[in-house]
């Protein structure tokens, strides 16, 4: 359509004349150049874009059926005298065109590469180290859910996501961990995985104890092994706040957890 159109331009006696009585001027959308700011307008394929001497955008025609539907265009812009859009308009016009096309651009690309959405439960052990109370010692249960993309062109995978802890003596842990996971390799039919990262947490406890922090923060560690849509995986988490401050020894959370997820994307 493109180069049949360009050759009615050349061609057409009609095109040609109205060519060069309005200036018209052909501009591929691949390399506007100077009039890259009408794009937002244009939406399609051959459009007309009517503009003063100034480059105030006045109407369009979007397509092109035969001469004549073209000729009412023009015999229409001889009457025209709605008030134009400045130049400056056009231009902000375009810039926000512009940004909103890089947003989907960058989000296209994200899909290429691979994103991927993950549920996660688990179980394991709770302690306090350093801590002699026995109370904080026992089991633990976690869930939750990540959002985890594919850094392209590498084995890289970054993840963020909410995550629900219930450790001993009713504390329950709300916590957001920022990791990033390596693919290792395959041991048919296992993909193998490594994870690390950093997280953040705010913990609830019942009854409530003054002694312990309830702010949390640390690093974690995993292993994984995925088969097809699902991943068991080893972890263990440790935090580096002093939970009780008061205390002689040092109190800093742990837990170590086996868990199954399961990955829901590309």
């Amino acid at each position: 359509m493109f180069s049949d159109f360009k050759e009615a331009l050349d061609t057409s006696s009609v095109l040609s004349h109205a060519a060069l009585i309005y200036n018209m001027e052909y501009v591929d959308p691949d390399t506007p150049g100077e009039f890259a700011i009408y794009l937002p307008v244009a939406k399609a394929f051959p459009c007309f874009i009517a503009v003063n001497q100034s480059g105030d955008y006045f109407t369009k025609l979007t397509g092109f059926d035969d001469t004549e539907s073209l000729m009412s265009f023009f015999s229409k812009l001889d009457t025209l005298t709605s008030e134009p859009y400045s130049h400056e308009s056009m231009e902000i016009l375009y810039k926000k065109w512009l940004k909103k096309a890089k947003r989907t651009e960058r989000y296209n690309n994200m899909l290429v590469a691979g994103r991927y959405y993950d549920f996660q439960v688990g179980g394991g052990y709770a302690f306090l180290s350093g801590d002699v109370l026995e109370s904080r010692l026992g089991f633990a249960m976690t869930a939750g859910m990540s959002f985890r993309q594919h850094v392209r062109g590498t084995r890289l995978f970054l993840s963020a996501g909410p995550y629900l802890d219930k450790l001993p003596v009713k504390e329950y842990r709300l916590r957001l961990p920022v990791e990033a996971e390596y693919y290792l390799g395959r041991t048919y039919p296992i993909d193998w995985r490594v994870r690390a990262g950093g997280w953040g947490g705010y913990s609830f406890i019942l009854p409530k104890d003054p002694c312990l922090k309830n702010w949390d923060g640390g690093l974690s560690a995993s292993i994984l092994a995925q088969m097809g849509s699902f991943d068991f995986s080893i972890s263990y988490v440790r935090g580096l706040i002093d939970r009780d401050p008061a205390a002689k020894a040092s109190s800093f959370s742990n837990m170590i957890l086996a868990s199954l997820r399961l990955r829901i994307g590309d």
